[in-house]
């Protein structure tokens, strides 16, 4: 928590790996399948400055958000402030049971944040996202592969240390022993196999990107 709060309160904009306060390339389209959906209620799961939250709070839907680090929230707050909109904020880990009812959310979103754990918190995040969704609920994730730009992922180099298969924790840069779960298509569909895969693709930083249905 300490290293993401710092992250957040003293790089900003200037975050090494990407722009904390835009949203994903693809939060438009996501919008527009979320009102094919009927949806209503989001959850955003390790939302952190609210790129993408505040995005859709704009557009009228019901936003929560839950993010690790305090700092994270206290620039969301500021953002929501700023345009006269709401949203549901807490700190928590999405690797814990999750403190909503079952079946709440509509949909829910999680942008390069899941893969952030090992395989086991990881599963025990997928369970608590198939709990807290509606059935026939509508989610949107990205997740790392292993290459981008055609090289291996720049926290994936010699010094970084394998601490368990597809698991890394980075020995150098802003992310430095923050454990990161590698996937691919195949991991994908068996960490997920709860949820009927819509349409996969990857995005311009080669992240895994999807949208699932709740079986």
């Amino acid at each position: 928590m300490n290293q993401w709060n710092k992250i957040y309160k003293t790089e900003g904009e200037q975050y090494q790996y990407y722009n904390i306060f835009d949203p994903h390339q693809d939060i438009v389209r996501v919008s527009e399948v979320f009102k094919e959906y009927k949806v209503k209620k989001v959850l955003d799961l390790g939302c952190g400055a609210g790129r993408n939250l505040v995005f859709l709070a704009k557009r009228k839907f019901e936003m929560a958000g839950l993010d690790l680090a305090p700092e994270s929230l206290k620039l969301i707050k500021k953002n929501l402030k700023k345009d006269n909109i709401k949203a549901d904020l807490k700190v928590g880990s999405f690797f814990d049971r999750l403190s909503y009812k079952d079946e709440f959310f509509d949909a829910l979103i999680s942008v390069q944040a899941l893969q952030h754990g090992t395989e086991k918190q990881i599963r025990r995040a997928i369970h608590e996202i198939r709990r807290v969704l509606k059935p026939g609920g509508i989610m949107f994730i990205t997740l790392c592969g292993r290459i981008s730009k055609g090289k291996v992922r720049l926290f994936l180099v010699k010094t970084a240390k394998k601490i368990a298969p597809h698991t890394y924790k980075p020995t150098q840069g802003n992310e430095k022993g923050l454990t990161h779960f590698i996937y691919n298509k195949n991991l994908i569909r068996k960490h997920f196999d709860g949820f009927r895969i819509l349409k996969l693709w990857k995005d311009d930083k080669d992240y895994y990107c999807f949208f699932a249905q709740k079986k």
